[in-house]
């Protein structure tokens, strides 16, 4: 399940950033297509460098609740970014949104000693359905309230809640 939230807010940013750098701050396509760009750019770095910090502070864990609960408050706080400011901030939620995988994937895979495999292939299952659920809710959500700025806090709930779920798994 922390997979499953934590893949809640990849697929809600990745799927609606770039309609919603159009609609909420009025930027081109030019423009919305380049902070798309960086925000994937960046996230594809992350990857590595959070494996890294999880190896050389050997606490998995603890890297991984801190990069879910700042994916957390960046993805909740965005519609407040200025907006001369949102190449800094989508660079940093690029960062958060994708570095967590590599600490919690061990995580995952070391739990049930013996079962790597089996662990690894349940939490991919799991996780996959998030790509289906949550543009469907946002997508819901905004043809009924029309309301772009709710788009973030919904978002955001994916990562609050992989952040509390794997705060009280122990």
């Amino acid at each position: 399940m922390v997979r499953f939230f934590g893949l809640w807010g990849v697929w809600g940013i990745s799927t609606w950033l770039f309609t919603l750098l159009r609609l909420v701050y009025g930027f081109s396509a030019t423009q919305s297509g380049l902070y798309v760009t960086l925000f994937g750019a960046v996230g594809i770095l992350s990857i590595p460098v959070a494996g890294l910090m999880a190896d050389l502070t050997r606490s998995r864990r603890k890297v991984t609740l801190i990069l879910l609960t700042a994916f957390f408050v960046t993805a909740f706080l965005f519609p407040l970014t200025p907006r001369a400011e949102v190449w800094v901030t989508t660079s940093i939620l690029g960062f958060l949104a994708f570095a967590y995988r590599s600490p919690l994937d061990t995580i995952i895979a070391e739990y049930r000693r013996g079962l790597t495999a089996t662990s690894m292939g349940v939490a991919n299952t799991v996780s996959q359905a998030s790509q289906v659920v949550v543009p469907i809710l946002v997508g819901s959500v905004l043809t009924f309230s029309n309301m772009y700025w709710t788009v973030f806090p919904i978002v955001a709930l994916g990562p609050g809640l992989a952040t509390l779920i794997l705060w009280r798994l122990k």
